[in-house]
């Protein structure tokens, strides 16, 4: 393993104390990991530290690097602590290391929906109208590799589909309802645009994609409708115009056929373009 710290540029002395420093603190604290008991505890800190390591080894902040150090260090004490009889780091590191808690629960979980996924290839609104088994699309056994899985982890019954699909609901259950409170200055408003629409918003936190995206379609809509209505102004001006140049030639006048139709649009559009008030907010 090749070792590129911040202080290789500089000192020499120092580079050779970090250095011997961070190869102790390395050895530390995998003997200290190989002291617990349970196999399962030696296989996650071994990894852990061992990835940790090898991730950062060419850090080139010197500021970091003594970060990382501090962190290592206080790994050390809480592995000793656990060692030691305390019960509180014991239970942690125990979740960790069997996937309750931590990077290795939420790769669990992913891996999990990958599964699930894999036994149905199929879009969610297919899934949703068609529900039985025969109706279910496998990924293919060429594809399987491509998707990481192997083979012996997809669920070969319905009951062991139906339980994976279970703990997948309940774990979304669960983060719906570990949602953080709104904060009390966070409350319901209802905004009026410029198109006399109505919508309920939240005051204090950023406008969702969604509702500006439905805002703005809007707007697109009823600008199309104001374009409608004056140009539909416009043709009725023009027949007007003609009725009064065949009424000043003696002509019979015969633009109200024409007319009726125009009328009748605009009476149909105006209920759209009136204009509304300005924005209000109702608390």
């Amino acid at each position: 393993m090749v070792w590129r710290l911040p202080c290789s540029a500089g000192n020499k002395y120092i580079y050779q104390e970090s250095r011997q420093l961070t190869l102790s603190l390395y050895r530390s604290l995998l003997r200290t990991a190989h002291r617990f008991d349970q196999p399962h505890h030696q296989w996650f800190l071994h990894t852990t530290i061992r990835e940790r390591f090898r991730f950062h080894q060419c850090e080139t902040s010197r500021k970091r690097s003594l970060s990382l150090l501090s962190d290592g260090s206080t790994a050390l004490r809480h592995m000793t602590l656990a060692l030691d009889g305390n019960v509180a780091v014991q239970k942690y590191i125990d979740g960790l290391a069997t996937a309750k808690v931590g990077p290795m629960a939420h790769a669990i979980k992913k891996l999990l929906q990958r599964i699930v996924a894999a036994v149905d290839v199929r879009s969610e609104a297919s899934k949703q109208r068609h529900q039985t088994r025969r109706d279910r699309v496998i990924l293919p056994a060429h594809l399987i590799p491509e998707a990481r899985l192997p083979t012996a982890t997809l669920p070969s019954s319905r009951r062991q589909y139906d339980a994976a699909c279970t703990v997948l609901t309940m774990q979304r259950q669960k983060r719906s309802k570990h949602r953080r409170p709104w904060k009390p200055y966070q409350v319901k408003i209802v905004t009026q645009a410029s198109t006399g629409f109505r919508f309920v918003r939240r005051r204090g936190i950023q406008q969702p994609v969604t509702t500006a995206m439905m805002m703005k379609n809007r707007a697109r809509t009823n600008q199309r409708r104001v374009d409608d209505h004056y140009a539909l102004l416009a043709q009725m001006g023009y027949m007007k115009s003609e009725g009064l140049f065949l009424s000043a030639l003696g002509v019979e006048n015969d633009t109200w056929d024409y007319v009726r139709p125009i009328q009748n649009a605009i009476k149909q559009a105006s209920q759209y373009v009136r204009p509304s008030p300005p924005s209000i907010m109702d608390t």
